[in-house]
């Protein structure tokens, strides 16, 4: 019943960030709780970000689906983008968390296979100014830190000396 609800409101002009909560809830439900077909969820989170581009927690969960498909490179693209937007100004129905933590915590561990220390270590920065408490971003801003001082650009190889890094706190 949600679902329709939110579908009558979405047809009505008004405040734009309560429509633009409708849309993302729209899209949510769809997706999570009635299962609906991808490319429908997809358009439903492509209309709630084209609505205000300046929100990405949609871009989140499109890169979310793509990354439970193994899609990575995919992931990556939106991940990106939504890292970039950073955290809106506004204050009505922001989903901090999705900024503060899931988007570059979840970017961070796609640096780590790619390689992208500078990235990596920036999503890590960005984790520490709002949880300077969480451990595996502790761990990971120590890997990509050492990389980015010590080892290989991307694209680059090691020697062929083996390398031992230790991270202790």
């Amino acid at each position: 019943n949600s679902f329709k609800w939110f579908k009558k409101r979405a047809e009505y002009d008004g405040y734009a960030v309560e429509k633009q909560d409708t849309l993302y809830y729209m899209a949510v439900i769809a997706h999570k709780f009635l299962g609906k077909p991808w490319n429908e969820c997809f358009d439903l989170y492509l209309d709630c970000y084209n609505f205000d581009p300046k929100r990405a927690e949609t871009l989140f969960f499109i890169a979310e689906h793509y990354i439970q498909e193994s899609k990575t490179a995919t992931a990556e693209l939106f991940l990106r983008k939504a890292f970039a937007l950073g955290t809106p100004e506004i204050t009505m129905s922001v989903r901090k968390h999705i900024y503060q933590l899931h988007i570059p915590l979840e970017l961070s561990k796609i640096c780590l296979k790619t390689k992208d220390w500078k990235t990596g270590e920036e999503c890590c920065r960005a984790i520490l100014k709002y949880q300077p408490e969480h451990q595996l971003n502790n761990q990971l801003l120590s890997v990509f830190y050492l990389m980015n001082r010590v080892g290989p650009s991307r694209g680059e190889k090691f020697s062929e000396r083996p390398l031992i890094c230790f991270i202790s706190p």
